[in-house]
């Protein structure tokens, strides 16, 4: 009796409200989903969104979700491909927990062990319509799977399906804030199970163009990111300097400097700098000579501390250098202390995004042990002592713990010529432990009355 009677009641129940079908059909309903098998199954499953949408999550849980479960275990593809399109619809009414390890498993198995393209279409679909609920562990899974049926099914239905995944996976990516599925993610992960598909002559030329076009769509987000990641840099520097915006003034193309003193020489260091300034015996005035060894001078000052260490080995002399120190005017009115500010906050940006997923790690056992202090060390390139000074200007403690302010300095001198830093033997070098006990200290307080000027 139950194909007859059970149409009657689903229809009624579509005609009630929450509270009613709560009250009068739901429970009535409740030996049937438990027990129902064969037609009866699935005409349920069919039906399955009216009960979804209004039953509880207490009701799903104990009813829906084991019914659905015997739907997916089923070997009749009709139940199969029914239970799959529910799935999302489901899955957003559930814990994610529950759908971890109840639900995903046996989509998953669907997708891999089922003959009939209909059942692993649906469940590759599914997968794309779960993406924004799962995390990235899952997610990878996914990938994984998809990767097992495309090694075996070339078909044009389940490539499009693999791309309607990818691109349920870029539409995640957050260019800037997500971890989970950033642009990293799709170049690493996505990309690389995409682009061996693009060969298969299953795709016609309106399919292969779709996924030509998924790839323009993810170049696009990088270049989106980038273009992103300047703005703020822009911001930053516009934060910074105020309207004191500084332009770096084009660099002589004329080389006199290198041929006079560094002829046929194609790489100069800061070993061959140094000897030329020591050896320079030039036969002219002393006026001339002075003005020489100045120039060299200053580019071993400019090339050994402020010099930007990005694409080059440090001991490299920057050939753009060796032209712009030909006019000293203009070498001595060039904007050093920018440059050295970019290549500080570019060679921090560099190393906390290298190792960011470390610090992540390192920052939830530092959480769970407050005594941890492994977080290593952070190499920064290009003039940072200026930032350790400011910490010894900024905070007593600081300075009490690490560094000695000469009173006898010059007053004319830069302020940082004022300090001197405590010398250490290599072994014994301040910890990490060192410097938060200095910031801890009771007489790490910060010197209100300083003035930058």
């Amino acid at each position: 009796m139950q194909p007859i009677i059970l149409p009657m009641v689903l229809t009624i129940a579509e005609s009630q409200d929450k509270n009613d079908l709560e009250i009068s059909s739901l429970p009535a309903l409740v030996p049937v989903l438990n027990t129902a098998s064969g037609e009866t199954l699935l005409l349920l499953v069919k039906h399955a969104e009216l009960i979804i949408n209004k039953a509880s999550q207490e009701y799903l849980i104990s009813h829906v979700l084991p019914m659905l479960v015997r739907a997916y275990d089923d070997t009749d593809a009709r139940l199969q491909e029914e239970v799959l399109k529910k799935t999302i619809l489901l899955a957003k009414q559930l814990d994610f927990q529950i759908v971890k390890q109840v639900v995903l498993p046996r989509v998953h198995g669907l997708a891999l062990k089922t003959t009939v393209a209909a059942v692993r279409v649906n469940a590759l679909l599914c997968f794309s319509d779960m993406v924004h609920i799962l995390d990235k562990k899952s997610v990878l899974d996914v990938l994984q799977t998809i990767q097992q049926c495309t090694a075996v099914d070339h078909s044009a239905p389940t490539l499009m399906c693999t791309l309607g995944v990818a691109n349920s996976i870029l539409k995640q990516v957050d260019i800037l804030t997500n971890l989970a599925f950033g642009i990293e993610f799709v170049a690493e992960y996505v990309l690389p199970l995409l682009i061996p598909l693009l060969i298969t002559q299953q795709l016609n030329v309106q399919q292969f163009a779709k996924y030509m076009l998924f790839v323009k769509d993810a170049l696009s987000c990088e270049m989106v990111k980038r273009k992103a990641i300047e703005a703020v840099e822009m911001e930053l520097q516009e934060r910074t300097f105020g309207n004191n915006r500084v332009y770096f003034p084009a660099i002589p193309k004329e080389d006199g400097f290198r041929r006079r003193h560094f002829r046929g020489m194609s790489t100069v260091t800061l070993v061959d700098l140094r000897a030329r300034i020591d050896e320079y015996q030039e036969e002219a005035g002393v006026d001339e000579v002075d003005q020489e060894k100045i120039k060299l001078a200053s580019l071993y000052f400019a090339s050994a501390v402020l010099g930007p260490r990005r694409k080059r080995k440090k001991e490299v002399v920057d050939p753009d250098w060796m032209r712009l120190v030909d006019d000293i005017n203009s070498f001595n009115t060039y904007p050093w202390g920018r440059l050295a500010y970019e290549e500080v906050l570019f060679g921090l940006r560099k190393d906390l995004r290298a190792r960011f997923e470390e610090f992540t790690t390192l920052a939830k056992k530092r959480k769970r042990d407050p005594n941890f202090s492994g977080f290593g060390s952070l190499h920064l390139s290009g003039f940072v002592q200026p930032l350790q000074i400011l910490a010894y200007e900024i905070y007593n403690g600081v300075a009490e713990a690490f560094a000695t302010r000469r009173e006898d300095a010059d007053v004319s001198l830069s302020r940082m010529c004022h300090w001197v830093t405590r010398k250490w033997h290599k072994n014994h070098a301040p910890s990490h432990s060192d410097v938060v006990a200095a910031f801890s200290s009771s007489s790490c307080e910060v010197s209100m009355h300083m003035k930058f000027k």
